[in-house]
């Protein structure tokens, strides 16, 4: 679901330099006391699975030491049910030259991955919701035929980060007319510039949030970076982020559940990105970068051990309720996706949910 951009919410091509401000975060041991059935996404078709198994190219290190190490070193010890979910995950297939780890891709810097110790250092790389700024906004811009119902996805952002989520309503005529565009556009319309986008919705940014996310059935772009359009982008210096569900539905009706698994993956990817997460290299999650479609819905709707560890962590450090404030259940919230799964027509990732669940709690 990407281009040269090597996010799953970033597409198109990129010229001039591969470098980046940090501001703009475009983020990519079995335990035997039980079994858990190893999972293997039903969204992939026979064809594009073995055409995956024969690939050559540079493959990420994802075996039982490494991970062990990015999950544990320098870091809280991991629960023990968090352990047996890597048998829900595949490993990522080696990338070839157009895919978003492969040789020269600007996904190359995303080689050495985000361990637990590096994200939980002190830095501007990391976001805490606090009590008072506790709430996700959700800010529909322009153009909104055919986006999915906004109800489902507040649902699906409350399930997946647990914060309250808040429906905006659209930018006033006056804000949107302030919005940069290229009229020549990519093939989908004018577009709409993402840093320009990113300026207008932080004005518009309640005291109380955490973070905005505008999103629009309108093409966007960053020119000044290079990239003829873009899925999504997320600012971690402004705390907002603006996607695009306009090439989403190229190949499948706006009303199908598989047009909003692909919006409410973006969502949930580049919300990841605003609490500081990296992309992930540990395995296939939903936190690896993408450079085009089929690397994104090869992917689980699922976070790997690392990053739901990295979640975890967060929530738990922030206490919105007080200093008595519960840790997170993790069980409590796969369920509640689980949910969200079932009741959406999904039910690959209903069947992903439930392994996860059977690996929290130490089923047989």
């Amino acid at each position: 679901v990407s281009g040269a951009g090597h996010d799953q919410g970033q597409g198109g091509t990129r010229r001039g330099r591969r470098g980046r401000k940090r501001a703009l975060q475009l983020m990519s041991d079995r335990d035997d006391a039980c079994e858990v059935p190893q999972i293997r996404s039903k969204i992939s078709t026979t064809a594009v699975m073995k055409k995956r198994a024969g690939k050559r190219g540079w493959k990420a290190p994802q075996d039982s030491t490494t991970r062990s190490k990015a999950l544990n070193d320098g870091a809280p010890a991991a629960p023990a049910g968090m352990e047996r979910c890597w048998e829900c995950f595949e490993d990522l297939p080696p990338a070839g030259p157009h895919d978003w780890l492969g040789k020269h891709s600007p996904g190359e810097r995303d080689r050495p991955g985000q361990p637990l110790k590096r994200f939980l250092q002190p830095g501007p790389h990391r976001n805490f919701p606090t009590r008072v700024c506790n709430k996700i906004y959700l800010l529909p811009i322009g153009n909104m035929s055919g986006a999915p119902d906004a109800s489902l996805l507040c649902k699906l952002l409350e399930c997946w980060f647990l914060l309250e989520v808040v429906l905006m309503e659209s930018l006033p005529a006056k804000a949107l007319q302030s919005l940069e565009r290229k009229f020549a556009g990519a093939g989908y319309g004018p577009q709409i510039e993402s840093q320009s986008a990113a300026n207008v919705i932080h004005t518009h940014k309640p005291r109380d949030a955490f973070v905005v996310i505008g999103y629009t059935m309108e093409d966007i772009c960053n020119s000044s970076k290079g990239f003829d359009f873009l899925f999504g982008e997320a600012n971690l210096d402004l705390s907002v982020g603006i996607f695009s569900f306009a090439r989403y539905s190229d190949d499948v009706p706006t009303s199908s559940a598989r047009f909003l698994r692909r919006c409410g993956m973006v969502l949930c990817h580049e919300v990841g990105h605003l609490f500081g997460i990296k992309h992930c290299v540990y395995a296939s999650c939903l936190m690896n970068g993408s450079n085009h479609l089929e690397e994104s819905e090869t992917r689980p709707w699922a976070l790997c051990p690392v990053d739901l560890r990295k979640l975890q962590l967060t929530l738990d450090a922030a206490k919105l309720q007080g200093k008595d404030t519960p840790p997170l259940d993790l069980v409590e919230r796969e369920r509640s996706l689980l949910e969200f799964f079932i009741a959406t027509g999904l039910p690959d990732d209903a069947h992903f949910s439930r392994a996860i669940i059977t690996a929290l709690i130490g089923q047989h």
